[in-house]
């Protein structure tokens, strides 16, 4: 995207804080602004004396400052969306090259030419700047680039014409250090000194890589790739990595003169939100690692072949030091062993092994199969990277042996397809300490959403002949009580069963799409509720795979994970990736989805715009293994408790609502009407990412697939299903009330409680019915809301009046006045916030 209105060089830019404005200065003496999105210029400020050569925004974003190229020193400090000057600094050279904010928005830190230091001033008093003198003299000439740590306790500084890096204590304005670096690392802001629980982390790019070293040590900690705008990669010189789907296969690792693959090495070395533990905004600890250059090779698929008349696979494999471990196959994408070495008699150090498994005749297909052959070694920290063979089962066999991907199904019309939903959503636990709101509903919604698009797509042909249709089947296990918010199916879709969400429940939904559905039809999977991943043994003996994800049934009490290890008490109320991955892998659709909406049962948090609550990285990884288990599309959205999961002004799961919301725009269509896999699900990617800004419990929803996996449909979507999708409307999001007796800390009439008793039941109301004006949340910051905080006093006549203010961001929004009975005024005031929010239309 490209912005255009200077007329003159650009020598400046920034982004504001939330992402959504820029922020230019240039040589045609000229401040702009500008929307991210649009790229449209929304103010212009000239500035009289010179050129803008730096501009920083305020924390809040509401200010902008810029520095000058001119003969008055001047730094000036603007209204972002008025332009008008708010303070004017006068510094010691013509050359302003850089400023900075702290992060509290206090101090204002300028770079000054000729003289090589720093100036530091007082934003709020105004008063003349503390100079900061570096070691370097004058030698330094000019300071090009300033940055505060994150606690705004330590400033660095660089000074581009002698390649040195200086830090600052802020309070003392002392010098704490200063040591030359690469050219590259300074000028046009290569590098950063963050200051993260006392830690220094230096970040250094050069070219297309940035590297992260402890500051005081020099010890490298990671390396960040971008391959391109969209794809990425971090690793650490001990192996570990996190990277985007793409990236994963894009790259790998040289080992000797082999070649090893980033999917190869996931189970030892995969750490999600490894650039977030890297830097100290997830406090997960890492993993423990053997260093990359000890890793020991996994054995050599010899040799893989189908007896002649018979189905039994033999496989041959040949130690390369590293031993024999555990060895999988999978039959058309779906497990069959985990371990084929499981219960017969083998030595996992000899030199070769030979094996043998026989395959089901109900798991292969009447044309060609796919079988594949996946081998590790011994201590199971690298595996082969998969070595496929295509069986017929007919008369004549057809192999291959090596990594290419034989097309196994030939592609039907929709009309010849069936299919398959199941879905669930679990509001309503046993006991009250897992209930949540808004689950349970959103499965209800997206199976309507499911049905009318399957229905079309699927069915097409017998609703223009006004028959019923017999291709859509779908099963909803939900605890939602309240009839007017329950999916009752479509007249002409036959095959729609409302079940209890309990554990053998799950299981026979799955066994009876298996005994029915074929290669060529559509298997979608949606749980919503309460989800949450352990390590156990278990996991280890079946898939060598410590992680297990567990999706909590309606019987669970709690998700605390020293309850969960307990195997009869995790059996009997949830569903893990394990029984997931053994119930999946004997359906014989090609065609399959999932999506997950869960949240954590963490503690609940007061503020939630804080960024440190991350995603249990358990979870992805334990989900991505079932997916390769499995060759499920995998749609994952998660949030690190209930509040934030519920925290946003639509009454509903973030990805739920996105994901219904695609099905409207043509960004989550495939030429505007049919609801492609791949499509849809990048497009409820960003809706999240956008929506979520500022919840620190949610993050972007986590997206896996199969390597070679194609996308399809799975869906049509026209005006007719559009009108009738469940789309949930924006309502004010209300956050805790503070309500004090006027000139007291006190509230002795207990008026807070009362008040955030009626906006919870005000928010439950229809859940999201026509009486739910507002959602309120027990949380005190959260992107958005709103905080009814006021006084109250007590009337000659027995009255009180309560003087309220809606505050959003520290900033009053609305006013309300109120004066009634006791009895009678939590009603009228919480009538009275409604209409206010719903005049202003926030």
């Amino acid at each position: 995207k490209t912005l255009t209105g200077h007329t003159e060089g650009v020598m400046s830019i920034v982004f504001a804080p939330d992402g959504r404005t820029l922020a230019s200065g240039g040589a045609d003496k000229n401040i702009k602004s500008w929307n991210v999105a649009s790229g449209q210029e929304i103010k212009s400020f000239a500035e009289p004396n010179g050129y803008i050569v730096s501009v920083a925004f305020s924390p809040n974003g509401k200010t902008v400052a810029s520095g000058v190229w001119s003969h008055d020193h001047t730094i000036r400090l603007r209204d972002i969306e008025t332009g008008l000057e708010i303070l004017t600094l006068r510094g010691r050279s013509s050359q302003i090259l850089s400023v900075a904010f702290s992060p509290d928005g206090r101090r204002l830190a300028s770079g000054v030419g000729f003289f090589g230091d720093v100036q530091l001033w007082n934003i709020e008093t105004g008063q003349a700047p503390k100079i900061l003198k570096g070691s370097l003299g004058r030698r330094a000439f000019r300071v090009d680039t300033l940055k505060f740590s994150l606690d705004g306790k330590t400033l660095a500084s660089n000074n581009g014409n002698v390649n040195f890096l200086n830090l600052w204590d802020v309070e003392s304005g002392k010098e704490i250090k200063y040591e030359r670096v690469p050219p590259w690392v300074l000028g046009n802001n290569r590098f950063n000194v963050v200051n993260i629980n006392g830690r220094k982390i230096q970040a250094e790019q050069d070219k297309a890589q940035i590297k992260l070293s402890d500051f005081e040590t020099k010890k490298e900690i990671g390396t960040l790739i971008a391959i391109d705008d969209q794809e990425w990669v971090v690793f650490t010189p001990e192996g570990r990595f996190d990277a985007s789907e793409d990236a994963q296969r894009l790259m790998h690792y040289s080992y000797g003169l082999e070649i090893i693959n980033l999917e190869q090495l996931k189970e030892m070395y995969y750490e999600p939100g490894l650039l977030q533990k890297l830097l100290g905004f997830n406090r997960q600890p890492l993993r423990p690692v053997v260093a990359i250059g000890n890793i020991k090779l996994h054995p050599e698929i010899v040799e893989q072949k189908v007896e002649p008349k018979t189905t039994k696979l033999n496989i041959k494999l040949r130690n390369r030091g590293g031993g024999i471990g555990r060895v999988e196959v999978r039959v058309n994408g779906n497990e069959l062993t985990g371990d084929a070495r499981a219960g017969k008699a083998f030595e996992p150090t000899a030199k070769q092994a030979d094996l043998t498994v026989e395959i089901p005749p109900k798991r292969l297909r009447a044309g060609a199969s796919k079988i594949e052959v996946v081998a590790w070694n011994l201590d199971g920290s690298v595996r082969s990277r998969g070595s496929e063979i295509n069986f017929n089962s007919g008369n004549e066999r057809a192999e291959t042996k090596g990594v290419e991907v034989i097309k196994i199904s030939v592609d039907k019309k929709p009309s010849e397809i069936n299919f398959y939903a199941v879905v669930s959503g679990i509001s309503d636990y046993e006991g009250s300490a897992l209930d949540l709101r808004y689950a349970a509903k959103d499965a209800e919604d997206i199976s309507k959403a499911l049905t009318l698009a399957a229905r079309k797509y699927f069915c097409n042909e017998e609703l223009a002949g006004k028959k019923p249709c017999g291709r859509v089947h779908l099963r909803l296990l939900s605890t939602e009580k309240e009839k007017s918010s329950q999916f009752a199916g479509l007249p002409d879709v036959a095959d729609f069963q409302r079940l209890e969400p309990t554990k053998q429940n799950y299981q026979n939904v799955f066994s009876e799409i298996a005994q029915k559905a074929k290669p060529e039809d559509v298997v979608i999977v949606y749980l919503s509720g309460h989800g949450t991943a352990i390590t156990s043994a278990e996991a280890i003996k079946e898939s060598a795979f410590p992680d297990m994800y567990l999706y909590a049934t309606r019987d669970a009490t709690t998700l605390d994970r020293a309850i969960m290890v307990n195997q009869s008490e995790r059996l009997s109320k949830t569903v893990n990736s394990l029984e997931l991955a053994k119930w999946v892998s004997e359906i014989k659709a090609d065609k399959k989805v999932m999506i997950f909406d869960t949240c954590a049962a963490g503690a609940a948090q007061k503020d939630l715009t804080s960024q440190t609550r991350a995603v249990d990285a358990l979870q992805v990884r334990s989900i991505d293994r079932l997916r390769e288990r499995t060759g499920f599309y995998i749609l994952m959205g998660s949030a690190a408790d209930a509040v934030s999961y519920e925290a946003n002004e639509f009454r509903q799961g973030l990805l739920t609502y996105s994901l219904i919301e695609a099905m409207t725009n043509d960004k989550g269509l495939r030429d505007g009407k049919f609801l492609d896999v791949e499509k849809w699900f990048a497009s409820a990617e960003d809706k999240v990412e956008n929506l979520a800004k500022g919840i620190g419990g949610v993050q972007r929803p986590s997206f896996f697939k199969s390597n070679f996996a194609k996308t399809f449909d799975i869906g049509r979507i026209e005006r007719e299903e559009q009108l009738l999708l469940p789309l949930a409307q924006r309502v004010p999001l209300i956050l805790q009330p503070e309500l004090r007796e006027a000139g007291k800390f006190t509230d002795k009439e207990r008026l807070t409680e009362k008040l955030e008793v009626r906006l919870l039941e005000q928010s439950a109301s229809n859940v999201r019915g026509e009486g739910a004006a507002v959602n309120y949340i027990k949380a005190t910051t959260a992107t958005n809301g709103l905080s009814p905080r006021g006084f109250y006093t007590f009337n000659t006549d027995e009255t009180i009046t309560i003087d309220v203010s809606l505050i959003r961001d520290e900033e009053e929004i609305a006013k309300v006045k109120v004066t009634a009975t006791k009895v009678e005024i939590i009603e009228k005031l919480l009538q009275e916030i409604i209409k206010a929010v719903q005049i202003k239309n926030i």
